[in-house]
């Protein structure tokens, strides 16, 4: 992914601000750049949801609670598990490397320092793609969702991830087989 990334001009994030209605402040021109890559990264947040077969079985109206709840979640999880500690920049969407300021100046405010910091804390782990996508699995299917109708079935389905994901983590740092 470090060779496919581009970098955030040094001077995107550096822009005048503009005051929201909300009273915060955002770069507009790095708020212009962001949006660009949000549609695709949720749709592939949705692509990822459909893949998963206990998901796909669920109601509609559990799948779009519960993709509404781990939207940002996930595409926090998978920008800090392309975080670069020589570059200090995280990669979103697999394409764009920001810093720290640009990405708060571009209208994640202080969410940017808790997805930094998690990129730093992700990055002596070293996690695979198998293990990215089991934790992802693990924040999609979150029962404590609001409004949810099958809180118990997307419980269990979680509890499956999550053990996958022991089992996983256990065979390949550990070569303990899962059997």
């Amino acid at each position: 992914w470090k060779q496919k990334r581009k970098f955030l001009p040094e001077d995107i994030g550096q822009s005048p601000m503009a005051s929201m209605p909300d009273g915060d402040k955002v770069d507009l021109e790095a708020f212009s750049e962001f949006t660009k890559i949000i549609t695709p990264a949720i749709t592939r947040v949705v692509d990822f949801a459909k893949k998963l077969p206990m998901f796909s079985e669920l109601p509609c109206e559990d799948q779009i609670i519960l993709l509404k709840g781990c939207c940002m979640e996930i595409m926090s999880l998978r920008a800090a598990v392309r975080y670069d500690p020589e570059s200090e920049t995280l990669t979103l969407s697999g394409e764009m490397a920001v810093k720290r300021e640009q990405l708060k100046n571009g209208g994640l405010g202080v969410v940017s320092d808790a997805i930094f910091d998690l990129g730093k804390s992700l990055s002596a782990f070293n996690l695979d793609d198998t293990e990215v996508a089991l934790l992802q699995a693990v924040l999609l299917m979150s029962s404590d969702r609001t409004g949810l109708i099958c809180v118990e079935k997307i419980e269990k389905c979680q509890e499956t991830y999550l053990l996958a994901f022991e089992h996983y983590i256990n065979y390949r740092k550990h070569n303990i087989p899962h059997f």
